[in-house]
């Protein structure tokens, strides 16, 4: 896939999220106030901006940068990352529509003690123990299945494994070459630094063809697509190659880390 259609493809992704955080924004307010206009235009206003920047961060930031690191650090920084954005996002609609109410500045209303009102003692506590609640659960939930792989824990909390049922799947089994050689030339600690790598590197192009990994044996992977997904764009057999691309892209990090 081109650095064009990645981007486009991304860009597409932040407007559906974005898209998803207005009908939130909409259906939290007229749960909790009715249907109050001031408070409905607050709701889905609040609820596009926190969407757009999580999608910002979804598909730009945390997409790439910090895959490699420890699962407790990485749900930490998601976890607040989303806590900072909801909390920057309903203390800038509540400021601004306050200042256009009093006919203030927006330093003028953060100054306010309105404002110190509205952080130790109005709603806004509320909406931050909710904020920290949902954005540890998600993002827990997000990294577990990320580990397990696409799809997985949701499948064994809606009892799929449980009730077994027949469909067309299309299977693909991806080996390294010459992987015993490479074992006992790297040694254990890091062939296993190795062989991490190069899943982590093919996962893109898994992901970009609508592949989803089956499991993980050894230094193979399977990677498998549910019904017309893996003839769709000949994505079964396109990912191979991209896979291949990327690994080759790569040969340079290799030969310097690696030495192979």
């Amino acid at each position: 896939m081109k650095k064009s259609e990645k981007r486009n493809q991304k860009i597409k992704s932040v407007l559906v999220i974005s898209i998803i955080g207005i009908l939130a924004g909409f259906l939290f307010i007229v749960r909790s106030f009715g249907l109050d206009r001031v408070h409905i235009i607050k709701g889905i206003v609040g609820g596009f901006m926190i969407m757009f920047l999580i999608g910002i961060f979804e598909n730009f930031i945390f997409l790439n940068k910090f895959r490699k690191m420890k699962f407790s650090l990485i749900l930490f920084i998601r976890t607040l990352t989303y806590v900072v954005i909801i909390s920057f996002g309903i203390i800038s609609v509540w400021v601004v529509h306050e200042s256009m109410v009093n006919d203030a500045g927006i330093l003028t209303t953060l100054e306010s003690s309105d404002f110190l009102k509205y952080i130790t003692e109005g709603d806004f506590k509320r909406i931050l123990f909710i904020a920290i609640v949902f954005s540890f659960l998600l993002n827990l939930f997000k990294e577990i299945n990320n580990l397990l792989g696409k799809n997985v824990l949701m499948h064994y909390i809606t009892g799929k494994y449980h009730h077994p049922q027949e469909e067309e799947r299309v299977f693909m089994f991806v080996d390294l070459s010459s992987s015993t050689t490479i074992a006992e030339k790297l040694g254990p600690v890091v062939y296993h630094k190795f062989i991490n790598s190069y899943f982590f590197n093919i996962d893109d192009a898994i992901v970009e063809s609508k592949g989803e990994v089956y499991q993980y044996v050894g230094d193979e992977v399977v990677i498998s697509w549910k019904g017309s997904a893996g003839y769709a764009d000949a994505n079964c057999v396109r990912c191979f190659f991209n896979i291949r691309e990327k690994i080759d892209s790569l040969a340079e990090d290799y030969e310097k880390e690696y030495g192979i």
